[in-house]
């Protein structure tokens, strides 16, 4: 009787481990980062450049994440520019979360392009961060078209920079206009 309590124990863990792994096979990166949105589990973002933003996943939408920045300010990460994201360490140094699955896909139906065309509305002071480059572009967003974020930067003469939507990887909204 106690062998087959074993095996059936054991025959209880391998299905567990296996249905377990089904649901990982599945994963996907945005599944993930909307797992950890919805629990607004703090997380560390690198970006693919090599900026590293701290905070908690607010939205997880087609091409982009929203993080509320420890900083205290928004930041817009086209899904193409992270290079890794991790749980932030919790006061015990635990960054594991085994309930994390991301086999799912039901992300908000919006593109960075739409958002900053929304956020230009108002506009707000921010910092553009574009393709791999370690240097940012900061100023006030003027407006967003088909193809091109306009940007005007303070300085004695102000400048105007044009920065192609496509290369846009991280837009950190500081304050509104």
């Amino acid at each position: 009787m106690g062998d087959e309590r074993a095996a059936d124990a054991a025959r209880s863990r391998t299905t567990e481990r296996w249905l377990r792994q089904q649901v990982s096979d599945g994963a996907r990166l945005a599944g993930v980062a909307l797992d950890l949105a919805e629990r607004r589990s703090p997380v560390v973002v690198r970006t693919q450049s090599g900026r590293v933003h701290r905070g908690a996943l607010v939205a997880v939408a087609t091409d982009f994440w929203v993080l509320a920045t420890d900083a205290g300010h928004p930041c817009l990460l086209a899904a193409t520019a992270v290079g890794s994201l991790r749980i932030a360490p919790d006061a015990r140094g635990a960054t594991w979360d085994p309930e994390l699955t991301g086999d799912r896909g039901d992300v908000l139906d919006m593109r960075l392009a739409d958002a900053l065309a929304v956020i230009a509305g108002e506009r707000p002071q921010v910092v553009i961060a574009v393709g791999d480059d370690r240097e940012v572009l900061a100023g006030e967003l003027r407006t967003v078209g088909v193809d091109v974020l306009i940007l005007r930067q303070s300085g004695r003469p102000p400048a105007v920079v044009y920065v192609p939507l496509s290369s846009v990887t991280e837009c950190s909204i500081l304050a509104s206009g």
